[in-house]
């Protein structure tokens, strides 16, 4: 490399090094100056407490491990959420404009009797205060003081909303908190009488003798462990005079949730209007919940039992078809994985696709009523029989007459001890009649030689 090559090298170098640190010098400079505008000069995760100050009395809440709790006007726990966006929103709060700096009469901006203050103390015990003026600024704008600085600084109109914030707000709304995986089961009584008594056995929910639905079980457990009370309208539940006065002294609901080493029960009024009332073990108060959310806890056994299980059938497992209905009568085989009629029918010919389609069918098959074993299809309507390879039935229907005005037709299954009711449009759109169609006919074969032959001889 030529001197005049390597001083031209060296001179691009310092050139490109020179923008460099004045950009990263630029970029530092803009953070700062951000950081310097934020009024509490306190990162999220360093706040320990939180006092706000207004004519309503104060409200203050402060960090409790990973959670939050109330210590004013009332103890209580807090409400995760709604305390980190406070949190979180005011200390990103920036000031907008220093209005004044030195020689400030604090009246003039409404901030010598200012309309509340909120303080934050950090986690080395070190508070900033913030004052907001009673005097409005411009538009929604807000006059603010930081601790005794001789400064009047202007903030947006969110200080003024945070400051408004409601008690209730910020205490823990949950009703009864429950670990799903230690429910061992529960029982629901309706108007003081046991309706549904649900216990877990292995992966399943039994009642009465009867298999549940999984999901519906959970989800009705989840539906307990998410309920959200949407006002607090008695502090203390041991009130008999409240407890009557909000229809709690005779509960239309009670829910007692087994966990194995305790018992959380749930005592649930009648809906008054667009709410219910709610009281638990687990807290204090009296708690006002929405009508729709009190009554989705009132269920009753039909709502918890399995109403797809009569129809499960595993469709790799069957082997054999039998169907009979008052027109069709039809025996089929799988054989290597195709299937064929057992006996011709003449002039008939099997539609495969017809078959997936019959087994699609019977999934949605659903029971819209449980008759016990008092009802019986002994003149069935039609039958449709599913064996495996060994020729045992997986699953056996047989349906009778419609029923209710012919909107639910009865019907029995294998898998059920009890005849059912299912809706009789879908019983009707089973593809059974179309399974069978007409023979195509054979395109007749055409001697070509004896075609060509007949051509030479006109020639």
């Amino acid at each position: 490399m030529s001197r005049g090559t390597w001083i031209f090298s060296a001179i691009v170098f310092l050139v490109v090094a020179y923008a460099y640190i004045d950009y990263q010098s630029s970029q530092e400079a803009d953070e700062l100056e951000k950081q310097e505008a934020k009024v509490f000069g306190i990162s999220k995760e360093d706040v320990q407490s939180v006092k706000v100050t207004r004519k309503e009395g104060v409200l203050a809440f402060e960090r409790d491990g990973n959670a939050w709790k109330l210590t004013e006007p009332i103890k209580d726990s807090g409400d995760l959420k709604a305390i980190e966006g406070f949190v979180g929103l005011m200390v990103a709060e920036k000031s907008e404009e220093t209005v004044l700096e030195g020689g400030v009469d604090f009246k003039k901006f409404g901030l010598e009797n200012p309309m509340g203050t909120i303080e934050i103390v950090n986690l080395d015990g070190n508070s900033v205060k913030v004052n907001l003026g009673s005097v409005e600024g411009v538009g929604s704008q807000i006059y603010l003081r930081r601790n005794d600085e001789d400064v009047v600084l202007l903030g947006s109109g969110t200080w003024k909303t945070q400051l408004n914030r409601r008690v209730k707000d910020f205490r823990d709304k949950s009703v009864a908190e429950i670990d799903l995986k230690q429910v061992q089961g529960f029982v629901i009584y309706r108007r003081g009488k046991r309706d549904v008594a649900v216990q877990k056995e292995g992966d399943k929910w039994i009642s009465s003798g009867y298999v549940l639905d999984k999901k519906t079980v959970e989800s009705y457990l989840k539906q307990i462990n998410t309920l959200k009370a949407n006002d607090f309208v008695a502090e203390d539940k041991s009130s008999k005079k409240d407890l009557k006065k909000f229809g709690l002294n005779k509960s239309e609901i009670e829910i007692q949730v087994d966990l194995g080493d305790k018992k959380i029960g749930l005592y649930v009024s009648r809906a008054d209007g667009s709410y219910a009332f709610v009281v638990s073990t687990e807290r204090s108060q009296i708690l006002q919940v929405y009508k729709s959310a009190a009554e989705n806890l009132n269920k009753d056994l039909f709502y918890f039992r399995d109403k797809h299980r009569a129809f499960h059938l595993a469709e790799n497992k069957v082997n054999q078809m039998s169907i009979q209905t008052q027109k069709t009568q039809i025996h089929l085989e799988k054989r290597n994985e195709e299937w064929k009629l057992l006996q011709p029918i003449e002039g008939k010919e099997l539609d495969k696709e017809k078959i997936h389609a019959l087994l699609e069918k019977l999934g949605e098959l659903k029971v819209e009523e449980f008759h016990g074993k008092k009802k019986q299809v002994n003149q069935p309507m039609g039958q449709v029989v599913f064996r495996n390879s060994e020729g045992a039935t997986e699953l056996e229907l047989k349906w009778g007459k419609p029923y209710k005005d012919g909107t639910l037709t009865y019907v029995h299954s294998s898998l059920e001890g009890e005849t059912l009711g299912v809706r009789t449009s879908v019983i009707e759109s089973l593809p059974i009649e179309e399974l069978l169609v007409k023979q195509k006919k054979a395109n007749p074969s055409v001697d070509v030689s004896k075609d060509k032959k007949s051509d030479n001889d006109q020639g």
